[in-house]
């Protein structure tokens, strides 16, 4: 924000800005009315400054694709620099182009007042407006690979500026991405939320006083005031200074008259409401030992017992140790596309008792798998060795980057499950948070060190330094000044001695933990004996089926081993996929009904009511149990009834929507059991994919004995030009001027396709979903059986109901099926509901699939 003639121009930015941080802006308002009074910023980050660079990098390569492309595109930066060219003629030359028709206009300055913008890009597409029959959207680049809701904000507000000048607002707004990915989103599905925020924002800016600053702590972020907001925190002994406190049980402390760490941990308050008196009690111990702490030079501790009747928790969970224990850090790179973990490193003990460090090195992704690849063969076989050895990591990084290289490389499946399921991975920091009390703020690692060993003093400082540093060593590696491996770059070796400390601290925390839980007598609990997979008949032949054809595609061409090979690993797709999902429950299962609180699609702390047991319907043979809930915990309604229980048993109960009221905080759960007083509901996420699987292992075992030859499926998969009767290959399909011709002729090329297939590509809202209603119409007339396939049920549906929609219409005989549980709005549209069995059952083989 800036003042120009006596007012305030703001730009999305700072909208975005208020939206994750009202604190922040508030700031930037302050900074700007009487900048005497106001702090300095903080200094500009290494690694924010690396973001903005690869940032404009990221922007360069899409305005060279463009143009690449033999697109027109105006710069509008660079063809207007000058002292002379202020932002009005800025914002005159963007006019000016998007009058002359051209394909592209880079850095466009927009205006609607209060807000004047830079967008990325604007790109002309098809459209009436008062430019002519031609409009502008706009993209933006991001190096996220997921888009963000500031992103969002931030293309809405840019289109309602645009909206200004071409009297038109763009129907997409696009994202960018650093993955190479362009996500092209609707409009109208976000732009009225944009219009409250900023009715919001610019009803604060108004209503502005220096006088009244929001709370720092209800902000996620404090941009470039990081440093202030943290000595106000300090300066105000606020809560969010304790360790593990959520904003929720702030306000609600607030609400009960405490407000500073000192109150809470003095606080004679038998109850607060929407605390149980186990979170309460927790809250005040660990707001005490931190206020005992203050001022020592190593912060106090306690050794938290094992509760009676409780799951495994805390020191119970630290295995014995074993010679051949590996202590185990991750040095990663989140800028390269998907993440880079470039370094795995290890200390260990040798034979002689000496400790040693083992380390593996990727800068690339072949070397990533290979780097994964050599990790988990050393580590599997020293379990193998001894099944009592374990690998100690602090805080779930490791785990998580192991889970997610198995499925990128499709390689070392069967070591990684057999590591996970046997609990070889042990997470320190789970122990520490369930096993100690720190007077400490956060239970970062570093933070506890100061327990167990002295201040660091390597090169590298933490993990965010990490990132910086080998970005560096990344740019002086390409231009011949930085070696390959660490014994020739001074870079790399500090990175290696960082990590060094890291696996060494690792080590230490471990030993010093077994000090305090032999000290206070207590036991390990956790997994005793070796647990082996229970591997189906049926997996075990599609396994073997793989083999067969990855040996097989090592023996032919290029071309036909690409397709042998897609298939070999397409049959381990539903087994692969599914995981992350009993991962994500087995984690969830693993925390506490408090911290399921924080999980939006869990339901935590549920309370058994008065009301008696009861039979939801005469005819039900399981009971159902009411509880409450506390209304202000952030849920999702499950689309799926059937939860778990957060308990060892991994007991399932099912949620009587009709019967409960989310609203007022009480649900209505139905059980063949008593679930208990207290209880959490975790979401079953698993979908039974056998049917689909079934029907991918027929078609690759036809491929196998070379039964698909002339087959549409493999048409697809060799990329073959699509063959359709009486067309010439190479000639246009469609050629029509006017939409109903092009329509026609898409048709009447679908219903000519000989064993082949067609495919119909563009953006949404190009009209996929319309072309496909009407060949499907066409089909059903010629009495064929149309299957429908896609990576989203939403989809699916939509499109059947505009099947059920156009057929009932035109008074065409259709018989649409459909799985159950997808809504009302299906149902209402005549669509049958049936069960996946009975779809096999119908369509057979059908003539034509969708998708």
């Amino acid at each position: 924000m800036y003042q120009s003639a006596g007012k305030l121009i703001y730009s999305p930015s700072d909208l975005t800005t208020y939206m994750s941080s009202p604190f922040a802006s508030w700031m930037n308002r302050w900074a700007l009315a009487y900048p005497q009074q106001a702090p300095q910023p903080d200094a500009e980050d290494a690694l924010n400054t690396m973001l903005a660079e690869k940032g404009l990098a990221h922007e360069a390569a899409l305005l060279s694709h463009f143009q690449q492309q033999g697109l027109t595109v105006v710069d509008i930066a660079r063809d207007n620099a000058g002292a002379n060219k202020n932002i009005a003629h800025k914002l005159q030359a963007t006019q000016t182009a998007m009058q002359n028709g051209v394909d592209v206009i880079y850095q466009a300055v927009l205006q609607r007042d209060p807000f004047i913008g830079h967008a990325d890009f604007l790109v002309k597409v098809p459209g009436q407006s008062r430019l002519g029959n031609y409009h502008y959207e706009v993209w933006d680049t991001k190096l996220a690979s997921i888009v963000k809701p500031a992103f969002v904000v931030q293309l809405c507000c840019y289109a309602d500026m645009l909206e200004a000048l071409q009297g038109c607002r763009p129907e997409h707004i696009v994202v960018a991405l650093g993955n190479q990915e362009r996500e092209c989103l609707k409009t109208d599905d976000y732009y009225y939320y944009y219009l409250a925020l900023k009715s919001r924002f610019l009803a604060e800016q108004e209503a502005f006083s220096p006088d009244i600053m929001p709370d720092p702590a209800d902000s996620k972020s404090h941009g470039r005031w990081s440093g202030y907001a943290e000595e106000l925190l300090q300066d105000n002994d606020h809560l969010s200074l304790v360790a593990n406190i959520t904003r929720s049980q702030i306000k609600k402390l607030n609400r009960a008259g405490i407000s500073t760490c000192q109150q809470l941990a003095q606080a004679n308050i038998g109850r607060v409401p929407g605390l149980s008196a186990e979170v309460l009690a927790r809250l005040q111990a660990q707001a005490a030992i931190q206020k005992a702490s203050e001022g020592a030079g190593r912060p106090l501790f306690e050794v938290l017992p094992p509760e009676a009747e409780q799951n495994p928790a805390g020191l119970m969970l630290l295995p014995p140790h074993s010679g051949l224990d590996v202590f185990f850090d991750i040095e990663g790179f989140p800028l390269d596309e998907g993440g880079l973990e470039y370094l795995w490193g290890c200390t260990y003990f040798d034979e002689n008792g000496l400790r040693q460090f083992k380390d593996f090195w990727a800068h690339n992704r072949e070397q990533e798998k290979q780097a994964f690849e050599g990790f988990i063969s050393w580590a599997y076989a020293r379990w193998q060795q001894d099944p009592h050895m374990h690998i100690y990591h602090y805080a779930n990084y490791e785990i998580a980057a192991c889970r997610k290289l198995m499925g990128r490389y499709g390689v070392c499946e069967h070591e990684v499950d057999q590591l996970l399921r046997n609990d070889v991975f042990v997470d320190l920091y789970k122990i520490v948070k369930g096993g100690l009390r720190v007077g400490e703020p956060r239970y970062s690692i570093k933070n506890i060190e100061h327990l167990y060993r002295g201040k660091r003093d390597t090169a590298v400082g933490s993990g965010g330094d990490s990132v910086v540093v080998y970005e560096q060593w990344r740019n002086l590696n390409r231009l011949g000044q930085e070696g390959d491996v660490w014994q020739s770059s001074a870079i790399l070796k500090d990175i290696r001695d960082y990590n060094i400390d890291d696996c060494n601290s690792t080590q230490e925390l471990t030993v010093w933990l077994r000090e305090q839980q032999q000290n206070h007598g207590i036991m390990y609990n956790g997994q005793l004996e070796l647990i082996e997979p229970d591997v189906k008949e049926e997996v075990t032949q599609r396994m073997l089926l793989r083999d067969r054809l990855l040996a097989r595609a090592k023996t032919e061409q290029a071309e036909q081993a690409r397709i042998t090979e897609n298939l070999a690993w397409i049959l381990e797709f539903h087994r692969r996929e599914s995981k992350p999902v009993f991962w994500r429950l087995f984690d969830r299962l693993g925390l506490s009904h408090d911290e399921l609180e924080d999980d939006i699609d869990c339901l935590a702390n549920c309370q058994r009511t008065d009301r008696a047991a009861f039979k939801p319907t005469e005819r039900a043979r399981n009971l159902a149990y009411e509880y409450h809930f506390n209304v202000n915990q952030e849920f999702k309604i499950p689309r799926n009834d059937s939860m778990y229980l957060l308990e060892n048993t991994k007991r399932k109960v099912k949620i009587l929507p009709d019967a409960s009221d989310f609203k007022s905080g009480r649900v209505v759960v139905q059980a063949g059991f008593d679930p208990g007083d207290v209880i959490s509901l975790i979401p079953d996420e698993y979908v039974n994919p056998d049917m689909i699987q079934k029907a991918i292992d027929d078609v690759v075992s036809c491929y196998e004995k070379g039964a698909l030859n002339d087959s549409a499926i493999l048409a697809f998969l060799r990329r073959d030009m699509p063959n359709i009767k009486g067309h010439r290959q190479g000639d246009p399909i469609v050629t029509a001027a006017t939409p109903t011709d092009r329509m026609n002729r898409v048709i009447q090329a679908v219903c000519r396709l000989d064993n082949s297939y067609l495919t119909l590509q563009g953006p949404p809202g190009a009209g996929k979903t319309y072309t496909g209603k009407h060949i499907i119409a066409e089909l059903l007339k010629q009495g064929k059986r149309i299957g429908i396939s896609s990576n989203s049920h939403k989809a699916i549906n939509n499109l059947l109901v505009g099947v059920a929609e156009y057929c009932r219409s035109e008074g065409i005989e259709a018989r649409c099926f459909c799985t159950k549980n997808t809504g009302d709005e299906i149902e209402d549209n005549g669509i049958q509901l049936i069960k996946n069995n009975e779809i096999s059952a119908y369509l057979q083989e059908p003539a034509c699939v969708i998708g």
